[in-house]
C-alpha cells in the first residue's frame, strides 16, 4: 500500500509523530509486559484496548476509502471492527471475571489497569 501511494517508511517509522501521551500508551502495555508484578493491570489494559478499539477502526477505515484505499488495504482493520467486540466481551467475561472470582483482591489491580489505559488513549486521541 505504501508503495502504490509512493511513500517511503522513514528508519524512524514515524516514531517523532507521536507525542508523550502516545508514548505513554504503550509504556501502559510495556509495565505489565516486563513487570511481572503488574501483570493484572496489563490485562485491564489489554481488555480496555479491545473494548475501545472498534468504534475507531470504523472511523479509520471510513476515512481510509474516503482517501481512495482499497479493501484490501483495510482488510485487518474491518475484521477487528467485529473480531475485537467479542475479544472486549471474552477479556471481561473469559478471563477477568474467573481470575477475580479465584483472587477476589485481583480486582483493583484490573481496575487500575484499564483506567490506566483509559486515561492514555483519552490523552492521545485528544492530541490527534
Amino acid at each position: 500500500m505504501l508503495s502504490r501511494q509512493d511513500i517511503e517508511l522513514p528508519n524512524n517509522h514515524y516514531i517523532d509523530m507521536y507525542n508523550e501521551a502516545g508514548l505513554a500508551g504503550h509504556n501502559a502495555f510495556m509495565l505489565g509486559a516486563v513487570n511481572r508484578s503488574q501483570y493484572y493491570k496489563l490485562l485491564g489494559v489489554m481488555a480496555m484496548t479491545e473494548v475501545l478499539d472498534p468504534p475507531q477502526y470504523m472511523k479509520l477505515v471510513k476515512g481510509c476509502y474516503r482517501l481512495g484505499l482499497l479493501t484490501d488495504d483495510v482488510h485487518y482493520y474491518n475484521e477487528h471492527i467485529t473480531i475485537d467486540i467479542k475479544h472486549g466481551d471474552d477479556w471481561l467475561y473469559k478471563v477477568i471475571n474467573n481470575i477475580v472470582d479465584k483472587n477476589p483482591d485481583s480486582k483493583s489491580e484490573f481496575y487500575q489497569g484499564s483506567l490506566l489505559r483509559l486515561q492514555t488513549a483519552e490523552r492521545y486521541y485528544d492530541y490527534l
